[in-house]
């Protein structure tokens, strides 16, 4: 029966395409073709390599069989599986592959995902599904699979305790078979340099649409990984601001040889597009980024915005200087208050009180990961310099910490009243934690 998937395969696709498709059938031919009777999908792909469960293809359609290999040849030329991978579920990266692949191509035979089964718009690019499918995972995931992508990475356990139905047939739910589908996919530069190859020596695209053929072409243009550009940065810097003294001994060889000291003196100037394209979250988290090269040996780094003219240039030195330190200041002092307060007796005025630094201390924290996504996060009362050594905490951390105070605020604070004006009350904390939601 094997044999008979074989012949079909080699008659349906690699005979029909190597004259009615060339483009998908140049990328075909450059991924070994391998049987795989343990993973519960028909093709999936990765890694080099197209595997295909003859058990399951030899109960589909011709056209099934075609677009089956069709919709992972597309995702090859698209480089889903082999581009940098976004931290998320295996599981979520499929999805947001069939989303791409049904907004681009009309699959007859085949149901994917499509961008409005989300109230998705079907405008967007497979890191956009990605993040946006990653926001709401406890909505759409409610099948019970896992977001744990280690739950399935051991094929050969997966595949000896799959469950079966009453009819033998694999009985996994749908998460855990696009869990399987995705499994191979990682980041591969010499894959997509090969794939690159491929698409600029092709001349004619058979049935893929124009809009579609656009996007793989689009694929060619170099994309920066921004981690590895600060990388090769931060170590230009430090290398070229060395400088070697006998002043300074040698944690080897004492004052035998010389040691070194660094005189930092690099200034970097950041532009900033604020004209709507790129969403204040993403601006966050890149104003996150260019915070942390205060760690990397440069001395100021300055940001212009960007809309149809240039703004004014604005020193985030002076920014993290003026706000930074004053929000932090703030915080501790509202960790030291709380810190008296738990000691003091339980009272309904104490408890008001509480209520209020809580609510204090949230109001502080949001202005500080609005402004830098990332930060430091302290429970004590604390110096400046301490808090400069403190590490980053992750941004649900901080979101966590904040909706906690701003809820306990909400449950202890008074309503508002006359003569209370400038003081904390409980529709303030209301309205901020429907911000924080």
């Amino acid at each position: 029966m094997e044999g008979v998937v074989t012949e079909r395969i080699s008659k349906h696709i690699y005979d029909n395409w190597f004259l009615s498709e060339p483009a998908l059938h140049g990328v075909l031919c450059s991924h070994e073709l391998v049987e795989n009777f343990k993973m519960p999908v028909a093709v999936r792909t990765g890694k080099g390599r197209i595997e295909y469960n003859p058990q399951i293809l030899k109960t589909v359609s011709d056209n099934q069989l075609e677009e089956s290999f069709r919709t992972e040849i597309i995702r090859i030329m698209l480089k889903h599986p082999y581009q940098r991978q976004p931290e998320c579920p295996a599981v979520v990266r499929t999805t947001a592959s069939n989303i791409v692949l049904s907004n681009n191509y009309d699959f007859k035979s085949l149901t994917l995902d499509k961008a409005e089964n989300f109230q998705f718009p079907n405008t967007e690019y497979f890191e956009w599904y990605c993040a946006k499918l990653m926001s709401g995972w406890s909505d759409w995931s409610a099948d019970g699979s896992s977001a744990d992508d280690s739950a399935y990475a051991d094929e050969s356990r997966r595949a000896a305790c799959t469950p079966k139905d009453e009819g033998g047939q694999d009985a996994r739910t749908p998460n855990e078979k696009k869990t399987s589908q995705s499994e191979l996919w990682e980041e591969n530069e010499f894959e997509c340099s090969r794939i690159n190859e491929i698409i600029e020596n092709t001349t004619s695209w058979g049935s893929l649409p124009g809009d579609l053929v656009e996007k793989i072409k689009a694929t060619l243009k170099a994309q920066i990984d921004y981690r590895k550009v600060l990388s090769g940065f931060r170590a230009s810097v430090i290398s070229s601001r060395r400088n070697l003294t006998r002043m300074r001994p040698n944690r080897r060889t004492d004052f035998q040889n010389p040691g070194s000291v660094y005189k930092m003196r690099t200034n970097l100037l950041v532009a900033v597009d604020v004209s709507g394209s790129i969403s204040s979250k993403m601006l966050q988290k890149f104003y996150s980024v260019i915070n942390r090269f205060f760690k990397y040996g440069i001395e100021s780094v300055d940001t212009v915005q960007f809309d149809t003219e240039l703004s004014e240039i604005f020193p985030l030195k002076k920014a993290k200087t003026d706000t930074w330190y004053q929000l932090y200041s703030s915080i501790s002092r509202c960790n030291r208050a709380i810190e008296a307060l738990n000691q003091a007796e339980d009272t309904p005025a104490n408890r008001q009180f509480m209520a209020e630094v809580r609510f204090l201390r949230a109001h502080f924290y949001y202005k500080l990961q609005q402004m830098w996504y990332e930060v430091p996060f302290i429970t004590e009362g604390m110096s400046n310099a301490d808090i400069e050594a403190c590490p980053q905490s992750s941004h649900d951390q901080i979101m966590q910490q904040i909706i906690d105070d701003f809820q306990f605020a909400y449950e202890n604070l008074a309503e508002a009243a006359p003569g209370t004006t400038g003081r904390a009350h409980k529709v303030a904390a209301a309205a901020y934690l429907a911000k924080c939601y």
